[in-house]
């Protein structure tokens, strides 16, 4: 796995440097220690609104809130009580959660940031358990091959909150993650988001494989892989119409393998992203289960992401 991990980091950080990127552009775009701002590397109109938005702004120093909020159904959406679909007692809530941080902006393509995990129920209706945890570091690079407009990013996160850190002995998580998108001529773009997330754990006995419950090893997923593909169509160039296909695979601790693997519902969620200003852009969405498309388990919710500075 380690090596598997050495490998991973190189493919998607060395070799796009080393290969896919305009090394005399990025000299010509290097931030200087009298620069306070740099200029925008030049990349077509293969850079969709969300991603332009996702690659922060152009300042060395500035902060990023990059937050999601999920819903209740669209039957009642405006309740606190988010879909039940597992029948808990008592039912769960809305939530918004997401990712702050502040970022330092290396070179044209390259930034750096640390931040923290934020969460809270039922924002609008009185927030409730809101927890400010899970900090992390990143460094984050876009990069341009044959017109396909990417954004590589590596994190690694320390769990604090109780559930995680406590309940059931989450430490550190490495994520990996490349979102790839190329914009044909007629106004469609296509995009893919491959995402990598691997934990570890506490050695106690607790929490080890050796040892632990089943309903704790259950909750305990050592790794997982995302891949989203996700479509847009040019409506103006501030909206456009946006689908997202969630697809996810995890490995729990209490599976026969570190290699077998469990596939939740696929969902997809569709609405339409709005350029509000360069630093904001908001992606109100109803999200279902292709297939079952129900009031019961459709939901409405937003992402939203806010540069500052």
């Amino acid at each position: 796995m380690k090596n598997y991990w050495v490998l991973f980091l190189l493919s998607v950080f060395v070799f796009p440097q080393t290969s896919f990127a305009d090394t005399k552009e990025d000299e010509a775009t290097a931030l200087t220690p009298s620069e306070d701002k740099i200029e925008a590397p030049k990349i077509d109109d293969t850079t969709n609104n969300r991603m332009k938005t996702l690659e922060g702004s152009r300042s060395r120093f500035s902060g990023q809130f990059n937050i999601s909020y999920q819903g209740s159904t669209i039957s009642h959406p405006f309740s606190d009580t988010a879909p039940n679909l597992s029948g808990i007692t008592p039912p769960p809530l809305v939530t918004l959660s997401g990712l702050v941080s502040a970022r330092y902006r290396i070179d044209a393509v390259t930034t750096t940031g640390i931040g923290t995990g934020i969460t809270t129920q039922t924002p609008f209706q009185g927030p409730k358990n809101t927890t400010v945890s899970e900090p992390y570091m990143d460094i984050a690079r876009t990069y341009t091959f044959n017109k396909i407009h990417n954004r590589a990013d590596f994190q690694v996160t320390l769990y604090t909150s109780d559930e995680y850190h406590n309940q059931f002995g989450y430490r550190e998580e490495l994520s990996i993650s490349n979102e790839s998108s190329y914009l044909f001529p007629f106004g469609l773009t296509v995009g893919f988001l491959l995402e990598l997330d691997y934990n570890f754990f506490s050695g106690s006995s607790t929490y080890s494989t050796a040892t632990a419950t089943n309903a704790v090893l259950s909750n305990q997923t050592q790794w997982d892989l995302i891949t989203d593909p996700f479509f847009e169509y040019t409506l103006t160039r501030s909206l456009n119409l946006r689908t997202v296909i969630g697809i996810q695979s995890y490995n729990n601790r209490n599976l026969a393998s570190d290699f077998a693997l469990v596939h939740p519902s696929i969902y997809e969620t569709l609405g339409v992203g709005c350029q509000i200003l360069p630093s904001w852009f908001i992606y109100p969405f109803v999200q279902f289960f292709p297939g079952k498309v129900e009031s019961a388990n459709t939901v409405v919710g937003f992402n939203t992401i806010i540069n500052l500075f």
